[in-house]
C-alpha cells in the first residue's frame, strides 16, 4: 500500500523524486500527530543533510537514540516514539539500522524520507530491511500546488489523499501498488467511495505503481490509471 499508511510494527518510507515534497509531507504528518496530542518530544526528526553530520555510518546511529532516552529517560519503554529520519540514505548501512530499531523491544515507527525506490529495493524487488518495511510513496503534487490532506471516514475507511486545488476542484486520491486482486481492489474502492459520500464534488482516483497493477472493473465515477500517467499529465488534463 502506497500513501500516508503508518502500521504498528511496521516502518514507513516516504519515497519519490527529488522536489517533490517528501519532507514537507513529514512535517505535516508531525503537525498531524501534534494536533491528535502527540508531544513533540516523542517525534524527534533528525536531517542527514545537517553539514554537521556529514560522516556518519551506521554505527553512529545507536547513539543519537541512547543520547534521545538520556534526554527523556520516561520516555524509554512506556511511551510510543515516532522516530522522523529526513535522507537517512545518505549514512552507509542505515537499513540495519532501521532494521534493528524496528525488531528492538519497545514499538517505535520509523519514518525515513528518501528521494529514490533504489535505497528502499533491490533489483529483485524485495526490501532491503526486509519484510518489516511497509513502504508510502508520495506521488508528486507540489508542481500542482495543492493542499493535501488525509482522510479517515466515521467508518475507518481510509484515503490516502484529499487534494484541495486553488481553482477549487478537490480529488480524492487512493495510490496502490498493485490493485490487481479481487479483493485489494474492492477494499481499495470501497475506502474511496465511502470518502465520496464526505466529498461529494471531488474526482475520485485510484493510482497504481504500473498499468499491470489497475483494477479490473471500477465505478464510473472513478478514474484509474498508473501513477506515472498522472504525473506526467498537465495539471489541467488530469
Amino acid at each position: 500500500m502506497f500513501g500516508a499508511v503508518q502500521l504498528r510494527g511496521k516502518v514507513t518510507a516516504v519515497v519519490g523524486m527529488r522536489r517533490a515534497g517528501k519532507t514537507m509531507f513529514l512535517h505535516q504528518i508531525q503537525r498531524e500527530r501534534l494536533q491528535g496530542g502527540v508531544s513533540r518530544e516523542r517525534m524527534p526528526y533528525i536531517n542527514f543533510e545537517d553539514e554537521r553530520l556529514v560522516g556518519l555510518t551506521a554505527e553512529h546511529l545507536h547513539p543519537l537514540v541512547e543520547e534521545y532516552y538520556r534526554r527523556f529517560p520516561a520516555l524509554r519503554g512506556h511511551q510510543r516514539v515516532i522516530w522522523c529520519f529526513d535522507e537517512i540514505q545518505a549514512v552507509p548501512g542505515w537499513e540495519r539500522f532501521i532494521r534493528r530499531l524496528l525488531d528492538s523491544v519497545n514499538p517505535r515507527k520509523a519514518y525515513p524520507v528518501d528521494p529514490g525506490l533504489i535505497p528502499i529495493f533491490d533489483r529483485t524487488g524485495r526490501s532491503n530491511t526486509g519484510h518489516a518495511l511497509e513502504t508510502a510513496v508520495l506521488i508528486e503534487l507540489e508542481r500542482r500546488r495543492a493542499e493535501v490532506s488525509y482522510v479517515k471516514t466515521a467508518l475507518g475507511y481510509e484515503v490516502d489523499f484529499l487534494a484541495r486545488y486553488p481553482s477549487g476542484q478537490t480529488e480524492l486520491i487512493q495510490v496502490c501498488a498493485n490493485a490487481g486482486a479481487s479483493d485489494t481492489a474492492e477494499r481499495e474502492l470501497r475506502s474511496l467511495m465511502e470518502a465520496g459520500r464526505m466529498f461529494p464534488r471531488a474526482q475520485k482516483r485510484i493510482l497504481t505503481l504500473t498499468q499491470d497493477g489497475l483494477p479490473r472493473a471500477v465505478p464510473a465515477d472513478v478514474l484509474a490509471q498508473p501513477a506515472y500517467v498522472w504525473a506526467l499529465m498537465a495539471p489541467d488534463a488530469a
